[in-house]
């Protein structure tokens, strides 16, 4: 049913890991994308064909694992992983002084990250990094359901970090604490201290203008009343949104 005001997707689901019972599915599914060309197709099958099948992207022979599911949950946040730094700070992120941000190597929550972000209050208690979605980043946020986390590990002498998200939501600008969530069985994976800051199922009213700035998440490393006494960093591994109710931290162990 074609509704002229409402863009309209279409979406394939992931391949059998042997066998080809979804095959005609997928096919079936092709030709009525190519029927109808003000569809977007959405191939999320084609990924794990890319990937030959390879088992471990599935705990079974159907459903996709934590690593299956990064192929189809890509993060829609550029630099999230805090990877590319043309200048003191990571590209496209901003910080409010007396903050600052440091590449690190010697804290990362796992093998499979060469660095993360320390960030410093420097002594103040308003100081923070944020992220402001604009241009063609927020038009991939906009008007869908998202969920954001952010992966840190902060220090015992440091306050806990306050993250929050700022939004359009639901008619009216909210300001969107990051609840933590920790790591079951952190100390027997070696990711003990690590926590997720997630703010789950968040709708991203559809009349947000992509070019302002009224739509970010920002992250304060020792926000409270008075300054800081210590200056100990937060780290920041990750930061991360995927369209859905559920965040997907996108993590290989």
């Amino acid at each position: 049913m074609a509704m002229t005001s409402t863009p309209q997707l279409i979406t394939t689901q992931n391949p059998r890991r042997e066998g080809t019972g979804y095959d005609k599915v997928y096919q079936a599914t092709l030709e009525l994308a190519r029927a109808h060309p003000n569809l977007t197709l959405v191939d999320t099958h084609a990924a794990f064909l890319a990937k030959g099948k390879d088992t471990a992207l599935y705990p079974d022979n159907i459903h996709p694992n934590d690593i299956g599911s990064r192929l189809v949950a890509a993060n829609l946040i550029g630099n999230g992983d805090f990877i590319d730094w043309s200048s003191a700070i990571p590209t496209g992120w901003g910080l409010i002084a007396p903050g600052s941000a440091i590449k690190t190597t010697e804290v990362v929550f796992s093998s499979s990250f060469a660095s993360c972000l320390a960030l410093y209050a420097n002594g103040n208690q308003a100081a923070r990094l944020t992220r402001y979605f604009r241009n063609s980043e927020a038009a991939s946020l906009i008007g869908r359901t998202i969920s954001f986390a952010v992966l840190y590990k902060n220090n015992e002498k440091q306050r806990l970090p306050y993250i929050n998200l700022v939004a359009k939501s639901g008619g009216a600008t909210r300001t969107i604490s990051c609840s933590a969530l920790q790591f079951g069985r952190g100390s027997i994976s070696g990711n003990s201290g690590w926590m997720w800051a997630v703010a789950n199922e968040i709708p991203i009213d559809a009349d947000i203008s992509p070019s302002g700035y009224n739509f970010y998440i920002r992250i304060l490393p020792a926000f409270g009343t008075s300054a800081p006494a210590s200056n100990e960093p937060v780290y920041i591994q990750r930061v991360i949104a995927v369209e859905g109710d559920l965040p997907r931290g996108n993590l290989i162990p």
